[in-house]
């Protein structure tokens, strides 16, 4: 809103400037805001750790002990269709 505002203002094209916006916020708030943000990166890493555990342990399964898609899902704790998804491409045709 800030760069219409400015386009309109200074008869300038949208592109032919950047705006950046830089908060000031309460040495209080900026701590919780940071805690916030350290939160969730940390929380995403976690996020792509369980999926690729998640997705060696299907192929674990399904590849080493030769269970089927159903019984993957079940012992993992998500839907079969979610397990299809990360089965070895030769293992979606023959088991289920």
């Amino acid at each position: 809103m800030a760069t219409d505002a400015i386009s309109l203002w200074e008869e300038r094209e949208k592109d032919s400037f950047e705006v950046s916006v830089d908060p000031h916020l309460s040495p209080g708030v900026d701590e919780t805001t940071n805690k916030a943000l350290e939160a969730r990166e940390e929380a995403d890493r976690a996020q792509e750790e369980a999926a690729t555990a998640t997705r060696e342990a299907v192929r674990a399964l399904i590849e080493d002990q030769g269970l089927t898609l159903r019984d993957v899902a079940q012992l993992l704790g998500v839907s079969y269709q979610r397990v299809a998804q990360l089965a070895p491409s030769k293992t979606k045709t023959g088991l289920g």
